[in-house]
């Protein structure tokens, strides 16, 4: 049944779940659109495909597309389950990744423009440096751009100072680190 539902769908939204409430999901409920969810937690909501807890949300994306990739929808979304909603707050629950003044529903919107992907760049990190820097849009409401596109319409003046941080996630407890 799932392979069927899929078929027919024209965006298909992919989730990464570990333990976010994803009951919002109800919100985007359309004709032709498909949730699928994968789960990592150790209770997983209903319908939700499990796999294993590796490799963060990258996995996941993969996983699906690894699996799907004859019959992917002619639209696919691939979202963490937190609940989107506007700015980056150090991955807390509330932290929903939307930049600017860019809206979930954006993604959904199949061949904007006639183009073949959306896609809104948020940061930018430099390997092997671990240097990192933000799109101020997503981090603070008062420089948000009214672009939806996918880098600021004023360019490198829309965008934070290069910074690094050596316990940031992507640098600590991992041998060899991600930098070496």
């Amino acid at each position: 049944p799932k392979k069927q539902c899929r078929a027919i769908a024209v965006v298909e939204v992919v989730l990464a779940q570990y333990h976010e409430d994803i009951s919002w999901t109800t919100e985007y409920a359309a004709p032709g659109v498909f949730f699928t969810v994968y789960s990592k937690g150790e209770q997983p909501p209903a319908g939700a495909v499990r796999l294993p807890n590796v490799g963060r949300e990258s996995h996941t994306f993969l996983h699906h597309i690894v699996h799907n990739y004859d019959t992917l929808a002619p639209w696919t979304v691939f979202s963490q389950a937190v609940r989107p909603s506007w700015g980056f707050r150090g991955g807390v629950s509330s932290s929903g990744h939307l930049s600017d003044n860019v809206e979930f529903w954006d993604y959904m919107r199949p061949f904007p423009g006639m183009q073949d992907s959306y896609f809104v760049f948020s940061a930018a990190s430099h390997f092997p440096s671990g240097m990192q820097t933000s799109r101020a849009g997503i981090l603070f409401k008062t420089l948000r751009s009214r672009s939806k596109s996918s880098c600021p319409k004023e360019g490198a003046e829309e965008w934070g100072p290069w910074w690094f941080e050596p316990s940031h996630p992507h640098v600590r407890g991992r041998k060899p680190s991600m930098l070496e």
